[in-house]
C-alpha cells in the first residue's frame, strides 16, 4: 500500500536564498510516511499494543531540484520488506509531475519503555511494496581516511529540536549539519545527504561537531558526539552551486 499527497511549501521552510531547506524537504517526506502510517489501522495498533516507536538508523536524501515558496508538491511514500530488525521506507517527492526529491530510510523499532529493539516483521510486512528508487544507495555511508575532522562548535539538545521519545529529532540533525558547513551555502544548494544515526541524543544533551573541508569536489563529512564520547551521528553532504 502507498501513501500520496499534496503539500505546499510555506515561507518558513526556506533559507536566504529563498530555497527549500533540505530539512524541510525530509519534514514533508516524514510528514507523509506519519500519514502513510495512520492510515494502516491495524498496524497502527498493533505497534501502539507493544508500545513500540520508530527510531531512524539511516538517511540518504537525493534533492534534484529547488523548491521555493507556494510550490506545490505530491509525496508519495510506501515501506518496503523489513530486513530482520531493520524496516526501509521509501519516498519520492513531485513538482508538476517530475521528481524532485528522492528520500529512502532504514528504522527499527524499539520499545518505548525499555529502548530495546523489538522484531516487528510479521506486522510491518503486510503493508510492505516491492518498488525501489532511481538513486544509488551506498551500502553504509563511511567517512574516507582523507577527510581530516576538525571540532567546529558545539550544538544543544534543547526542548525545541527533541520530540515525543525524549531525544533530538532526527530531521534537526540535518539543520545542525548545515549549521557548520565548511563554507556554507551562498550561491550553493545541498544536493545530497548521507546521516548514519548511531545513538540517541536526550534532551539535555551537548553534541560536539566535527566537519571536514571540502572533499573529492563538493563533499563535506561530519561527525556528532556525545558528552560520554559515544558517536552519536556521522553524515556526508555533497553541495553544488546554484
Amino acid at each position: 500500500m502507498k501513501w500520496l499527497g499534496k503539500f505546499e511549501i510555506q515561507s518558513h521552510d526556506t533559507d536566504f536564498q529563498g530555497i527549500c531547506k533540505a530539512s524541510s524537504v525530509v519534514e514533508y517526506m516524514q510528514e507523509a510516511a506519519r500519514k502513510h502510517l495512520d492510515v494502516c489501522i491495524s498496524t497502527l495498533n498493533e505497534l501502539k499494543r507493544n508500545n513500540a516507536a520508530f527510531v531512524l538508523c539511516r538517511l540518504t536524501l537525493a534533492n534534484y531540484g529547488s523548491l521555493t515558496v507556494n510550490d506545490e508538491i505530491m509525496v508519495e511514500t510506501w515501506a518496503s520488506s523489513t530486513h530482520g530488525a531493520s524496516y526501509p521506507r521509501f519516498t519520492k517527492m513531485y513538482r508538476d509531475d517530475q521528481i524532485v526529491a528522492e528520500l529512502a530510510t532504514v528504522w527499527t523499532t524499539i520499545n518505548v519503555d525499555t529502548r530495546r529493539i523489538i522484531k516487528m516483521g510479521d506486522v510491518l510486512d503486510k503493508i510492505a511494496e516491492t518498488d525501489t528508487l532511481s538513486m544509488d544507495m551506498m551500502p553504509r555511508m563511511r567517512i574516507p581516511s582523507n577527510a581530516l575532522l576538525t571540532l567546529v562548535g558545539e550544538y544543544f539538545a534543547s526542548y525545541s529540536v527533541c520530540d515525543v521519545n525524549g531525544h533530538m529529532n532526527n530531521v534537526r540533525y540535518i539543520d545542525m549539519f548545515t549549521d557548520y558547513l565548511r563554507g556554507g551555502l551562498y550561491n550553493k544548494r545541498i544536493t545530497n545527504i548521507d546521516i548514519a544515526f548511531i545513538s540517541e541524543a536526550p534532551m539535555g544533551e551537548i553534541l560536539k561537531v566535527y566537519a571536514s573541508r571540502e572533499v573529492d569536489d563538493g563533499k563535506y563529512y561530519m561527525r556528532a558526539v556525545r558528552s560520554d564520547g559515544k558517536v552519536c551521528a556521522e553524515a556526508e553532504f555533497i553541495v553544488d552551486t546554484i
